[in-house]
């Protein structure tokens, strides 16, 4: 059953076919409604967000909106040699810890990518801190984040 609230966006490795989109644990069209939603809030996420986290394979920028673009970098590379990252959107708002860490769990291990060590515990306790803030609380971080630096 699809998931808006974690969408994610990944290239083939052998770089033969489309995007592939990974919505709730199955696998949707990126042409289907459900992929063009999460193009838009990745996008609008990439431009108005703020950064969270850069570091160790882990970038993540959110809006106080509850939404987040979180890009993990696996240890795969394409066949041209280059890093194809993962990228994630996400409802801060909506989606529980325990859904976030199963559902990065499952990338793991259905879609055949692996991480450095570390690499998914760093992103799940990033992530986490920003969970259950409800959207004053991600109002005031946000500002925080954008004008202070302060994370």
């Amino acid at each position: 059953m699809q998931n808006p609230n974690f969408c994610l966006r990944m290239q083939s490795l052998d770089n033969s076919s489309d995007e592939i989109f990974w919505n709730g644990g199955e696998f949707i069209s990126s042409n289907s409604d459900g992929a063009l939603r999460c193009l838009k809030d990745a996008d609008y996420v990439y431009e108005k967000g703020v950064v969270w986290i850069s570091e160790n394979g882990v970038e993540a920028k959110f809006h106080f909106s509850g939404l987040m673009l979180l890009n993990l970098t696996p240890i795969e590379l394409d066949e041209e040699g280059r890093m194809a990252p993962l990228s994630i959107t996400i409802n801060l708002t909506r989606l529980s810890r325990s859904e976030f860490v199963n559902n990065l769990q499952a990338i793991t291990s259905s879609l055949g990518r692996s991480f450095a060590p570390g690499v998914l515990e760093l992103a799940a306790n990033k992530v986490a801190g920003l969970m259950g803030k409800g959207s004053f609380g991600l109002f005031i971080r946000f500002l925080f984040v954008k004008y202070f630096g302060k994370r």
